[in-house]
């Protein structure tokens, strides 16, 4: 099933445990990757994102969505928010879930449990999700040497491979 691409697309932020569970009786599912130190959302936001789109997932709205979700930046005027979210277990059909997306047992105090000891085991670090950022950045920019003239020529690639001159 595509949860355990995800959790393995995720490995190298050192994502590695997450809590399962529905969202409401609708059937969707939320993975929750608790960790220990505070970050900057939107780098990690633009690292999570990266990592499931070189995995091969498309981020769409309602399908497949990485909360705090990558925003426009804005310098002047009204701030770009980030995308709302329904939080575990307010929804009467909400219910947390086993490895096997089994219901299991839920409470707030369950949830509380399952999220330290997931928060144990995710040790990503500022340094890690930077590495990926920077992952990102060479995949998309690179420098070719072939001689048009006497001078280098920059070439953007956008992450699907395709090449755009800028």
């Amino acid at each position: 099933m595509a949860i355990g691409k995800i959790k393995e697309a995720l490995e190298p932020l050192d994502l590695v445990a997450a809590v399962t569970c529905t969202s409401s009786y609708s059937g969707g599912l939320h993975l929750y990757f608790p960790f220990k130190r505070s970050q900057r959302s939107w780098q990690i936001a633009s690292a999570v994102s990266t990592l499931l789109t070189n995995k091969g997932f498309k981020l769409r709205g309602g399908q497949l969505e990485v909360f705090p979700n990558t925003k426009k930046y804005v310098k002047t005027g009204s701030p770009s928010l980030f995308n709302a979210h329904r939080l575990p277990l307010q929804d009467p059909g909400s219910k947390l879930l086993n490895d096997d997306l089994e219901p299991v047992y839920s409470s707030p105090e369950r949830f509380v449990e399952l999220w330290q000891r997931c928060q144990a085991q995710n040790l990503m670090t500022a340094k890690k999700v930077a590495q990926v950022i920077k992952q990102q950045k060479r995949q998309r920019v690179f420098i070719s040497e072939k001689p048009t003239s006497s001078s280098m020529t920059w070439r953007r690639r956008s992450t699907w491979g395709g090449p755009v001159r800028a």
